[in-house]
C-alpha cells in the first residue's frame, strides 16, 4: 500500500503542473518525470500481482537480494494464452 501511496505522491504534482502549464512547448521535463515515475511504480506494482495471481506467489528475489529480474512474468502460461480459433 505504501507503494502505490508513493506513485501517487509523484502523479498528483506531475498532473497539477501539467495543467498549470502555460503552453504546450513549455520546458516541463520535471513534469513529465514525475508522471514517469508515478506510473513506472504503479505498472510494477501490477506486475507483481499478476505473478502472484498466476503462480500463486510473488517472485523470487535474485541471489544478490537486491535485484529483482521481472523478465520471468513476461512469458504468459500456455493455459492463460488468448485462444485464436
Amino acid at each position: 500500500m505504501q507503494e502505490v501511496e508513493a506513485s501517487f505522491r509523484f502523479i498528483e504534482p506531475g498532473l497539477i503542473n501539467l495543467r498549470s502549464a502555460k503552453f504546450v512547448g513549455a520546458n516541463n521535463h520535471v513534469t513529465l518525470q514525475l508522471l514517469a515515475a508515478g506510473f513506472e511504480r504503479l505498472l510494477k506494482i501490477l506486475l507483481l500481482l499478476k505473478h502472484k495471481h498466476l503462480e500463486g506467489e510473488f517472485p523470487l528475489l535474485s541471489s544478490d537480494h537486491q535485484t529483482y529480474h521481472p523478465q520471468q512474468i513476461y512469458e504468459v502460461p500456455y493455459k492463460y494464452r488468448a485462444s485464436h480459433s
